[in-house]
């Protein structure tokens, strides 16, 4: 009995592998984050004209991300996720090679979609009336961006730095020193909570500035849910921050780190999905608003203008503020009209302050009179 009982234990011991969940969570992620990021860049160029930086750094991060997945995929191949005593010299060195290497360039992908996520918050700081509050809230932004890139930087410099040479971390055969685990665990421990609290706040600051927005009480909640869905990231980057304090003290490496591995990979694609919905937002407007229709205008916007200055931060701003302005590429071809011609729907502005302009006359009215016509933007 005792023989059969340590048979199935010896049995169950070799048949645990987290492998398969690594790679079943990164690449169905990977998935929803595709779909995600091709509706983010159709919104910005075909509905907002306008494709910004933080737009690329989200996509450089996308990359990068997809490129650690492949990683930590390759580790998975050379035994990530199972007992380090049942895997091959070979095997056991390519899996933390793989992983090592998959760990660096996701801090990196972390790092880029934060710090798009603070460009996105910095435009909607910019849209509003520069109050002191305000002011406050762009230099506390300012810092949580900045501390957050020292962090991560120097977490990967020392990371790169700490063997020397460098492929004695995954190959203890080679002859070479290494510092101390214990400052690779102290260090990753300070960065990991570092970012869960970045998360906390990204989360948390669109609301302050949203909810002083003349916005319908309705639009404010939606607009707060969708821009703190960072709250997600927060938990995964958590999780993971508390298997970072237990990491010099691993037994069993390739087995322990898989836990590690599957909320660092959620953490990474958590950040680009929940930081691109909330950009997403004309599309779901424009979708609502195809149901029962609009009224048309054709006009055009004097340049120099103050109404000018706002127009363009209202599109900066992906038309959270002044949702009811819809852009497209039709032109009107009035020779009397001069500056840039957009052809949109309007509905009456949700914003309390409004500029009128007259941008040309209308040809089409009934008993052929002309009658002005006007586009309205919120200043």
């Amino acid at each position: 009995m005792f023989l059969a009982r340590d048979a199935n234990a010896t049995s169950s011991y070799s048949t645990q592998d987290h492998g398969p969940s690594i790679v079943e969570a990164s690449w169905i992620l990977m998935g929803i984050a595709t779909i995600v990021m091709a509706a983010r860049f159709y919104v910005r160029a075909r509905l907002v004209k306008r494709i910004s930086i933080d737009d690329w750094l989200m996509l450089f991060s996308y990359i990068l991300t997809i490129i650690a997945t492949i990683c930590f995929t390759i580790s998975v191949h050379f035994g990530l996720g199972k007992h380090e005593e049942l895997l091959t010299p070979a095997g056991s060195v390519e899996a933390v090679k793989w992983n090592f290497i998959g760990q660096i360039i996701g801090i990196v992908s972390a790092t880029c979609s934060r710090l798009s996520f603070c460009m996105m918050l910095f435009v909607v700081t910019s849209v509003t009336k520069q109050t002191r509050q305000q002011r406050i809230s762009r230099i506390l932004l300012w810092s949580v961006a900045l501390v957050q890139l020292l962090v991560n930087v120097g977490l990967v410099i020392f990371l790169l730095t700490q063997c020397d040479p460098l492929k004695k971390l995954w190959d203890r055969t080679v002859s070479g020193t290494c510092l101390p685990l214990d400052n690779q665990e102290h260090f990753a421990f300070v960065q990991g909570s570092v970012n869960s609290a970045t998360d906390l706040a990204l989360a948390i600051f669109p609301a302050t500035i949203i909810w002083n927005l003349k916005l319908k009480l309705a639009i404010k909640i939606s607009l707060i849910i969708t821009m703190g869905l960072g709250f997600f990231t927060m938990i995964a980057a958590i999780v993971k921050t508390v298997h970072l304090n237990s990491i010099a003290h691993l037994t069993d490496f390739s087995y322990e780190t898989s836990y590690l591995i599957i909320w660092f990979s959620l953490e990474m694609w958590f950040l680009i999905i929940t930081a691109s919905i909330p950009t997403l937002r004309p599309l779901l407007c424009r979708t609502s608003r195809s149901s029962y229709g609009s009224k048309t205008i054709s006009g055009t916007i004097i340049p120099g203008s103050k109404a000018a200055a706002a127009w363009n931060r209202s599109r900066n701003f992906t038309n959270m503020q002044s949702e009811f302005k819809e852009l497209t590429n039709s032109p009107i071809t009035s020779p009397n009209i001069q500056g840039d011609y957009y052809y949109g729907r309007y509905e009456p502005p949700m914003a309390e302050r409004t500029e009128r302009i007259a941008v040309g006359m209308d040809d089409g009215s009934p008993a052929g009179i002309r009658r002005p016509v006007f586009l309205e933007v919120s200043v």
